[in-house]
Formats: C-alpha cells, structure tokens, sequence
C-alpha cells in the first residue's frame, strides 16, 4: 500500500513535534513508533513548529492533530477522568465529521446524476 505524500508530510509534522518535546516526554512514545514516523515521513516537507505558540495555531494538517492527539490520550494523559472526557469528545468529532461527508456525498451524488 502507498502512502500518499499528504500523509508522510503529516508525518513530518509529527515528527517536528516529537522533537521540539522534552526527552522525558519523548520517551513516553514508544522508541519503534517514533522511528516510524522518522522512516516514513516526507524528508523534504518542512513545517516550522513554534514552541511558543498553541498547537491549535500552528496551521498543522487534520492528520498530523489526529495523531498527536492519539498520543496524548495513549501515552502522555495518565488521568483515567480526562482519558474518559477526550475519548467522548473524539467520538463527537468523528459523528459531526461522517455527517459532514455523508452531505457532501449525498450532494456529490444529486450533481452527477
């Protein structure tokens, strides 16, 4: 399976994240996954992470948040209340973000008829 070049610049981004993080956190991760996302990402993507700035301001890909905030909840949120509390706010995201695509297939759908 080839991985489109969308996702490896995600990657990228993530990998970017990893490494602006302290070793301490970093080493939550582990070791094989981080080594993936250095294998697999678009070695000439390059997106600059501000330390300083939220990461809801970084203008980082929809793939690359998704997948940091997998790492939270897996490996860095130890709070089995907040795991709790972002696992329901995950599963509204993904029910408003399938309706979002059922109406744009559904609109796909009457436009070529």
């Amino acid at each position: 399976m080839k991985v489109s070049l969308s996702t490896r610049q995600a990657y990228a981004e993530v990998d970017n994240f990893l490494e602006l993080l302290e070793e301490s956190e970093r080493d939550k991760i582990p070791k094989k996954l981080r080594e993936f996302f250095k294998r697999e990402k678009d070695k000439s993507y390059m997106k600059r992470i501000d330390s300083n700035m939220p990461i809801s301001k970084q203008n980082l890909k929809e793939e690359a948040l998704g997948i940091i905030a997998l790492l939270n909840l897996k490996y860095w949120c130890e709070d089995e209340e907040e795991k709790k509390r972002l696992r329901q706010i995950y599963a509204r995201n993904e029910i408003k973000y399938q309706e979002v695509l059922k109406k744009e297939y559904h609109l796909k759908n009457h436009v070529e008829e």
